[in-house]
């Protein structure tokens, strides 16, 4: 059997060139266990940065610390039996921390991700058996929730809860062959299924990456994804264990533009990152005309890797950096990786897959067990003494994939369920997958498991899910339903309903409902008739009608015409950012404008235009006008929310703040926020905007604000969207005390028509509403008149002069509270704000 076998011995393998401080490793570094190797970095390197984030740095020294004080508390809660720790974590500096705490009282850890569904969670969990869910302040209400689920007693440790116990080293003893975590993966059973990994193994994996890429004190390492990904557990220890930093990035709230801005500033060296975030990446940098200059090298992994990804590389990067393909499994973890440079002349679409690292050993063969020749497709196998030991309490899954090797009792096979081709010339490429599976974005999706999903959704009999290529070389999963023939179901509701059992990954782009599945001869459904017919629908038919649009697709595309292109454009994504920008070249200093309770980010963009081309202003994106995201539930936070935004895009001041309505008092919260920081606001102005509730301690001047949306009722869901996001900023608003004083005057819109003193009389939503944005505007415009307030009602704009150092300079516009698009307020406001300017 082994002639088949590539070795690495036969690879010739190539290093990425630098100046590094070369970290070498050898075999007696592997058997040990990771917080040995870890507690080694500390003496050298104590003082050096290991986690870096944009809230804290934590040294090696404190890392180290902070990990044995979590040790010592996982300890108090379990005592030294070994037991499984659930990392239930935001993705920030707390979480190396914790999974260091984890194995150095001798236990492994279960990673839970938490923008996945409660009931996978809850699942995993269950199954995992762990005794301890380790969460953060930010996430403890929900691991609370979380742990009531389990069918036992789980208990619920706040990370920050352990700084009460001693920082100094354990003596835990944890051998090389001991367990370190168990990850859950999509499971071919309908159920996620954990995947169990030794110390040893990991150490393997990284010391062959430090061999290869010379890893050193020096490098900065990307977190991108998550420690419940291949990706981001490899980059986690390939950094900590060789001394250098590891800074973790979360995409999902910071967006492709405060990724690039955020490689640059930190200077990452080493970027990691899954082929379908890099290729969206590299497409904003060329929409940007940018490039990363000081990256050094560039690992991509997780899928084959295609000449798209090479070419995408060698525009946006240096000439000095390299890039790094690999290609691995859960099970696995790396074994076939190759190191490109630009003297390489590519000839073909895909890229090889490349040589097998060190002690691991690659071959194809076919249903029987037997080699394949050269140009014939086989299932990749890998020998090894580094595969995991198996899946967790199934022993029936990993006899089906695992076999000893007759030869070398140290060593045994993997079969990966990978298909793959010997050319002539000795090189491996990809085919595919031999069984139900896909991988989505790098992550392993079990059919089966999205089928069994499907199924629990009425009126859906049975289901089938396959997978066909998307653009840019991306896997788009497409679902086929069999109803019976009855009424189909909403296929927005079903997406809903999925995302509450499934990751997004998970969900399939498209949805076909037919009356049966078609059969095989056996009573299985036929697979590649329906992939088939997958493959070819058009992409309108499966794009047009199942893509999720956001409303600021309608600024982004500024034409009918534009937006069609983007919906039949299978590549295209929504805009991830969580503002709306005009002028975006202007040399100016940007304005920021919140809109009110009801309103969407579109409605204030007319204030850009009435700008001028050299003032770029910034619509901010109330949260959960999407019915995807929750929105804030205080004025604090909401304030909070959109000075993450403003920062990434105007890091310093002075700042120029502009609300209208409930949106001038959150403005002016940001600007006590930004004052409190040393941050200078040179501009707050707020259109009619009426003060909370309780003004200082005392709660006087009490308002009772009626509900804004009484009265309405419609089956429009953007109106719903609306009320939905009114409702959270009623009860918001409803908290908030007004207490400091913006040091500073405060520009004042001073509607001549006050807010009614009467609710106004009943209308219906159903009218000839001619836009989104429209529809969401009058909802605001005629629900604004349906807060009581005594008789003195215009008066109480005028207690902002309390808390203003430099008093409220008062502007008179014409028309009511709430017609700020109306004319000729909107034109009264554009002169004041442009003096004021």
């Amino acid at each position: 059997m082994k002639s088949f076998f590539l070795a690495a011995s036969q690879a010739q393998t190539q290093r990425p060139a630098g100046d590094q401080e070369l970290v070498g490793w050898d075999k007696t570094d592997v058997e040990q266990s990771i917080s040995t190797r870890f507690e080694e970095q500390v003496i050298r390197h104590g003082t050096r940065h290991a986690v870096c984030s944009e809230r804290d740095i934590l040294t090696y020294d404190e890392l180290n610390r902070l990990a044995n004080s979590i040790a010592r508390a996982i300890l108090d809660r379990s005592g030294c039996a070994a037991t499984g720790v659930a990392l239930y974590m935001a993705h920030d500096e707390m979480t190396p921390a914790a999974a260091l705490g984890v194995l150095k009282a001798a236990q492994f850890y279960i990673p839970l991700e938490t923008d996945h569904p409660e009931d996978r969670n809850a699942f995993i969990l269950e199954d995992s058996g762990a005794k301890i869910l380790l969460t953060d302040r930010h996430n403890l209400t929900a691991a609370r929730s979380l742990a009531s689920r389990a069918g036992r007693r789980v208990s619920v440790l706040s990370i920050e809860e352990t700084n009460v116990f001693p920082a100094n080293n354990l003596e835990a003893i944890t051998s090389a062959h001991d367990p370190c975590f168990v990850i859950y993966t999509s499971g071919s059973t309908g159920r996620p299924m954990g995947v169990c990994q030794l110390h040893r193994n990991i150490l393997h994996d990284a010391a062959w990456l430090t061999n290869q890429t010379r890893i050193g004190p020096r490098d900065r390492m990307s977190l991108i994804d998550p420690l419940g990904a291949i990706g981001g557990m490899t980059a986690l220890y390939a950094a900590i264990l060789n001394g250098a930093a590891v800074l973790p990035f979360n995409v999902r709230e910071d967006g492709l533009d405060g990724l690039a801005n955020w490689v640059d500033r930190e200077g990452i060296s080493f970027l990691h990152a899954a082929p379908a975030l890099f290729r969206r990446l590299c497409q904003y940098l060329a929409h940007e005309r940018r490039r990363f200059e000081h990256v050094r090298l560039v690992r991509l992994g997780g899928e084959a890797i295609t000449r798209t990804e090479w070419l995408m590389w060698r525009d946006h990067f240096p000439d000095h950096c390299q890039l790094l393909t690999t290609f691995r499994s859960i099970e696995t973890l790396n074994f076939l990786q190759k190191v490109y440079d630009r003297r390489i002349d590519l000839v073909d679409d895909a890229l090889a897959l490349g040589d097998p690292i060190a002690d691991m050993d690659i071959g194809l063969v076919d249903a029987d067990g037997k080699q394949v020749g050269p140009d014939e497709v086989g299932e990749i196998v890998v020998r090894s003494k580094y595969l995991f030991p198996g899946y967790w309490k199934r022993p029936d899954l990993s006899e089906r994939v695992l076999d000893a090797d007759p030869l070398d009792l140290d060593r045994r096979f993997f079969k990966t369920g990978d298909l793959g081709c010997f050319a002539p010339d000795g090189r491996l490429f990809y085919v595919g997958r031999s069984d139900f599976r896909a991988k989505v974005g790098g992550r392993r999706v079990e059919m089966a498991e999205v089928e069994q999903a499907l199924r629990r959704s009425a009126p859906i009999r049975d289901a089938t899910v396959v997978s066909v290529p998307g653009s840019s070389k991306s896997v788009r999963l497409v679902a086929f339903a069999a109803i019976g023939g009855e009424a189909p179901p909403s296929r927005r509701e079903l997406r809903m309903s999925l995302q509450q059992v499934l990751p997004d990954y998970m969900i399939p782009c498209a949805f076909i409902f037919v009356d049966e599945l078609p059969l095989l001869a056996g009573g299985e459904p036929d697979r590649l008739m329906l992939t088939e017919r997958a493959a070819g629908y058009s992409s309108k038919e499966i794009e047009l009608f199942n893509r999720q649009v956001l409303l600021s697709a309608l600024h982004e595309t500024n034409s009918v015409a534009k937006l069609c292109d983007c919906l039949l454009d299978a590549g295209w994504q929504p805009p991830e950012s969580g503002h709306l920008v005009v002028n975006p070249e202007g040399r100016q200093t940007p304005l920021f404008g919140v809109c009110g309770a009801f309103g969407h980010a579109l409605r204030l963009l007319l204030i850009g235009k009435a700008l001028g081309t050299d003032r770029p202003f910034h619509a901010l994106q109330p949260p959960g006008m999407d019915w995807e995201s929750v929105g804030c539930l205080t004025i604090d936070a909401m304030a909070a929310f959109y000075l993450a935004q403003i920062r990434r895009i105007q890091p310093k001041g002075p700042y120029h703040l502009f609300g209208t309505s409930f949106g001038g008092v959150v403005v002016f919260e940001m600007a006590i926020q930004l004052q409190r920081d040393g941050e200078t606001v040179e501009l707050l102005a707020m259109v009619d905007a009426y003060p909370p509730s309780y003004i200082g301690p005392e709660g006087v001047n009490y308002v009772k604000n009626k509900e804004w949306w009484a009265g309405m009722q419609t089956s429009d869901w953007l109106a719903q969207m609306g009320i939905r996001v009114a409702q959270t900023h009623r009860r918001a608003l409803d908290a908030y005390m007004l207490r400091d004083q913006f040091r500073g005057t405060i520009t004042y819109f001073w509607c001549e028509k006050p807010i009614s003193s009467t609710p106004p009389a009943r209308r219906s939503w159903l009218g000839r509403l001619v836009s989104a944005s429209m529809r969401i505007f009058r909802l605001s415009g005629r629900l604004g008149s349906s807060q009581t307030i005594a008789s003195t009602a215009p008066d109480r704009r005028s207690l902002w002069g309390g808390f203003a150092s430099g008093g409220v300079r008062i502007f008179r516009v014409p028309g009511r509270h709430g017609n700020f698009h109306r004319e000729p307020q909107f034109s009264a406001v554009m002169e004041g704000l442009r003096k004021c300017l």
